[in-house]
């Protein structure tokens, strides 16, 4: 299911950072399968008050080794999450994962130009030290080209902050980046600055600005009831299978890796809403994950997952590879040099 991201909340997050060896072998087999390509880590802190929960970079840092392969999106909240800090965690997840992570940045309930601000500045954060500037050339004794780090160098309405991330950017140009919308004032200053918007209503959207539509379901339901969605219990036993590979296949994604991998159980319901790209699949019940089917024609389909896995292996190592997303910087050139002489 090309597009679809896999939030677990409640028993089910538990069973995973456990490492409750069924449900991680489980969710392996919907990555492999392509039925699912990221799994969104701290879901129930898009609710706008919600409380304090376990740190979801440092829960994505466990699964990282238990899940080789699948994306990993860490839920960034406001007022929890300064942009320094955002910006420094992920990007230190982004490098220990091989570059295939995300940000899903929650408003808060704060007005869109102050989210706005705080994705811009995590965005030129992660810019400021390029990885192309490193060389390490001992015969000339460089390590890098200093010069190419810059000061971010950022006084906004919000934020201020002055210097540079002492972490190289990412292999994949940036992690991805999307934004959890629910007003008009977030879309319009959202759109375009982030790689996917998350929507509960996709008639929310009149124009992405570039950025691809996901829109958040949840397991035993069908749109995501009200900011409090993310941090339910899921209501019935397979509901979540209900969101279907074959559902994709009219939207952008169908020509993708994944586009002919294994159906999911269940398939016949609820699909994605005309006009989305993808879904946010919020699991609280290990028994609602979706299931790879392995009906009379999975021989076929998954041999043709496996054709389409290998062409793209060398793309899919990265989180922008597996969602077919170009590399994506931030132009710093104009702002001051960290080190040396003023640009």
């Amino acid at each position: 299911m090309s597009g679809a991201w896999l939030a677990p909340v409640g028993v089910l997050a538990d069973a995973l950072v456990r490492g409750d060896a069924a449900v991680l072998a489980h969710v392996r087999e919907l990555v492999a399968s392509g039925a699912v390509d990221a799994l969104v880590l701290g879901a129930d802190r898009l609710a706008v008050d919600a409380l304090p929960s376990t740190e979801p970079v440092g829960v994505a840092t466990v699964l990282a080794g238990r899940l080789p392969g699948v994306g990993l999106v860490t839920v960034s909240g406001e007022p929890a999450d300064h942009p320094y800090h955002t910006a420094r965690r992920t990007l230190t997840l982004d490098h220990l994962t091989g570059a295939r992570t995300g940000v899903l940045f929650a408003g808060g309930g704060l007005p869109g130009k102050e989210t706005a601000e705080r994705v811009r500045l995590v965005r030129e954060l992660w810019n400021t030290w390029p990885v192309g500037s490193i060389v390490g050339d001992r015969d000339a004794r460089v390590y890098a080209h200093v010069e190419e780090v810059r000061d971010v160098a950022h006084v906004g309405a919000r934020y201020s902050v002055a210097g540079a991330l002492g972490t190289p950017s990412s292999r994949q140009g940036e992690p991805v980046s999307a934004a959890h919308v629910t007003t008009s004032d977030e879309v319009a200053a959202l759109a375009g600055l982030v790689d996917v918007l998350v929507v509960d209503d996709v008639g929310l959207v009149d124009d992405r600005a570039g950025s691809r539509l996901y829109v958040r379901l949840v397991a035993g339901g069908s749109h995501a009831a009200g900011s409090h969605a993310a941090g339910s219990h899921a209501a019935g036993s397979h509901a979540a299978g209900s969101h279907a590979a074959g559902s994709h296949a009219a939207g952008p994604h169908a020509a993708g890796p994944h586009a002919a991998g294994p159906r999911v159980a269940g398939s016949s319901g609820t699909a994605v809403p005309a006009g989305a790209d993808g879904v946010v699949l919020v699991v609280a019940d290990p028994a609602d994950l979706p299931r790879v089917d392995d009906g009379p024609d999975a021989a076929t389909a998954h041999a043709a997952t496996a054709h389409a896995a290998a062409a793209h292996a060398a793309a899919a190592s990265t989180l922008r590879g597996r969602l077919g997303l170009p590399p994506r910087t931030v132009d710093l050139s104009d702002r001051p040099r960290t080190f040396g002489a003023p640009a």
